[in-house]
């Protein structure tokens, strides 16, 4: 996690830390569109049905997270009315948790799921 003032650090950790699941998404193959699951296996190295699962990554990305609420503001800074989150390629879709103040920390998603933020992700060049 980056230097921060002690205020802000204080101020990340009051944040609320119940979000909500609202879409998972896994990539079959590369270069093919994400398909939406109702649920899916996670394991150390990725989730089951990903093609990225077990492969070595640049970034150690096995799971990636977008906030639902930004994707409003990508589809107007984009010029859509809406977007399906799947053009965006990421796996999980939360709501209710800034996903940036996950940064450097361990989190849940449902009751056995633990993640740990490691690196943000840059948008993805098949978009």
């Amino acid at each position: 996690m980056t230097d921060e003032p002690e205020c802000v650090a204080k101020l990340r950790a009051s944040l609320p830390q119940i979000g909500r699941l609202e879409l998972i998404l896994i990539r079959p193959a590369r270069g093919v569109a994400p398909v939406s699951v109702g649920s899916v296996e996670v394991y150390a190295d990725g989730l089951r049905g990903d093609h990225s699962r077990g492969k070595p990554s640049r970034t150690k990305r096995q799971v990636t997270l977008i906030q639902a609420e930004a994707i409003p503001v990508i589809a107007a800074l984009s010029g859509h009315s809406n977007l399906d989150p799947a053009l965006l390629r990421r796996n999980l879709v939360v709501s209710g948790i800034p996903v940036n103040a996950l940064e450097g920390r361990s989190f849940r998603i449902g009751d056995d799921v633990v993640l740990e933020w490691t690196a943000p992700c840059d948008p993805c060049g098949r978009m």
